[in-house]
C-alpha cells in the first residue's frame, strides 16, 4: 500500500507541475501578444511582410494544341482454328474461305499458329491454368477456348528462332520445331510470298 500512494503522490506531483508550467508560457505569450498589439511598430512590422510579398512572373504559355489519334485498325474477323489431334508437328491447314495458315499444337492443347501475315500467334488453352504470361505476348482476343496473343518480340517472334531450335518454350509451354522448315515454305508459296 506505501508503494500505491507514492505512485500517486508522484503523477499527482507530475501533473502539477506540467499545469504550471504551461500557465506560465501562455501567461508570457498573452503578454508578448499585447505589447506587440499595443505598440506603433506593428505598422512597421505589417509593411515589412507586405514589402516581402513577392509577384509572381507572368510568362507566356504555349497552348496545348490537339493532336487527332488515328482510330486502332479494326481487327479481322476472327479465323476459326481448326483443331488437330497431331501433337508436335506443324501442319499446313488450307480452310474454306481463308487464307492458309500453319499452325502446331503441343500436350496442353495450345496452338502456335502462323498466318501469311508470317507473323507468329500463341493460342494459349483456357483449360490450363496461368498466373502470369511474359511480357512479349500481347492479348488480342477470345477465341473457341482460347486466349489468343500475338508474339511480339523475343523467343518464338521470328522464323528463324524456330528453324534454329528444336523447340521453344513459351509462356511455360514448349512446342517443336518438327517439319516447320517445309510448312513455313509451303505457306509461303500459297502466300504469293516464296
Amino acid at each position: 500500500m506505501p508503494y500505491e500512494n507514492k505512485a500517486k503522490e508522484k503523477r499527482y506531483r507530475i501533473i502539477k507541475f506540467g499545469l504550471a508550467i504551461s500557465s506560465v508560457a501562455l501567461n508570457i505569450g498573452l503578454a508578448a501578444a499585447i505589447t506587440l498589439l499595443n505598440s506603433n511598430d506593428t505598422k512597421k512590422i505589417t509593411s515589412k511582410i507586405e514589402s516581402r510579398l513577392i509577384e509572381p512572373v507572368v510568362t507566356p504559355q504555349k497552348v496545348a494544341v490537339e493532336e487527332r489519334i488515328p482510330p486502332k485498325p479494326k481487327l479481322t474477323t476472327h479465323r476459326p482454328l481448326e483443331l488437330t489431334q497431331v501433337v508436335g508437328e506443324w501442319s499446313l491447314f488450307q480452310p474454306i474461305d481463308q487464307p492458309p495458315y500453319i499452325a502446331i499444337r503441343n500436350q496442353a492443347g495450345s496452338y502456335i499458329v502462323q498466318r501469311c501475315d508470317l507473323h507468329f500467334y500463341y493460342y494459349a488453352n483456357m483449360t490450363q491454368q496461368r498466373t502470369s504470361l511474359p511480357a512479349n505476348l500481347r492479348f488480342m482476343h477470345q477465341q473457341q477456348n482460347f486466349l489468343v496473343y500475338s508474339i511480339d518480340y523475343g523467343i518464338g517472334a521470328e522464323r528463324d528462332h524456330w528453324v534454329n531450335s528444336q523447340s521453344i518454350k513459351i509462356n511455360r509451354e514448349y512446342f517443336s520445331n518438327k517439319s516447320f522448315l517445309n510448312s513455313n515454305e509451303v505457306l509461303q508459296q500459297y502466300c504469293g510470298r516464296g
